[in-house]
């Protein structure tokens, strides 16, 4: 795919407040599609007048587009865009099917549920969080921008695996942060909710029944929520 020309620090600054937007969201949620722009920034708009905000973010050497499925496109940062923010040069490159999978699952939950959910950059983690060991920042976390509860939410995406294997996995999540005091504080607060994204409803109502058959720590609070595209992407 063409990446378009590189876009110089003159550029960047005369990047729209959207546009700026737009590419914040590429880098801390490592993709977007057409489709969540238009639901997050355009909803009045066609989907045509998303289409030319990314072909522009495109040829303009920002973002870089790559299939997704038939028609529709992804877009992660551009080669130079890496560069311009700091990051590694393989975020240009085409998602693994799991990594597509999980990253548009958790940018779909955070960009289109009508609570405005942000993934947990590492600024995010220094500044709110700091205590959380190294080990256990490879989990997603989602937070509520400008909530003075502090409540994390850390995320598992499932991708196809039973309920049992599901609820095996947040076991082994929640073992692990209850042996650290600041998640001890969270749980004890009622500031941890735990989120699972799978794919169908009934799915969704398997893993819950999974989830309520275990032993939790007292306030442990589980969220369970269904991305009908996770469908169509563990299909891939």
């Amino acid at each position: 795919m063409k990446s378009g020309k590189s876009p110089s620090r003159g550029n960047h600054r005369q990047l729209g407040k959207r546009d700026r937007a737009i590419l914040a969201d590429v880098i801390r949620y490592r993709l977007t599609t057409n489709e969540l722009i238009h639901q997050r920034y355009l909803p009045q708009a066609s989907i045509n007048a998303v289409t030319k905000i990314t072909s522009r973010l495109t040829t303009a050497g920002w973002v870089q587009r790559h299939t997704l499925v038939g028609s529709q496109l992804y877009f992660v940062p551009s080669r130079t865009a890496c560069r311009h923010f700091a990051l590694p040069i393989s975020r240009c490159r085409p998602l693994g099917l799991q990594s597509l999978a999980t990253s548009l699952s958790i940018a779909q939950y955070c960009q289109t549920e009508s609570q405005g959910y942000r993934l947990v950059d590492s600024g995010d983690l220094e500044l709110r969080w700091p205590w959380i060991p190294p080990k256990l920042r490879t989990i997603p976390y989602a937070m509520l921008p400008g909530s003075d509860a502090g409540q994390l939410r850390p995320i598992r995406v499932d991708l196809g695996g039973t309920p049992e294997h599901v609820a095996n996995k947040c076991t082994h999540d929640i073992k692990l942060r209850q042996q650290v005091g600041g998640f001890r504080a969270l749980l004890n607060e009622r500031r941890l909710m735990y989120v699972v994204l799978t794919s169908t409803k009934i799915k969704k109502d398997f893993i819950k029944s999974a989830l309520q058959k275990r032993n939790w720590p007292d306030n442990m609070r589980f969220e369970v929520v269904e991305i009908p595209d996770l469908c169509w992407l563990l299909s891939l």
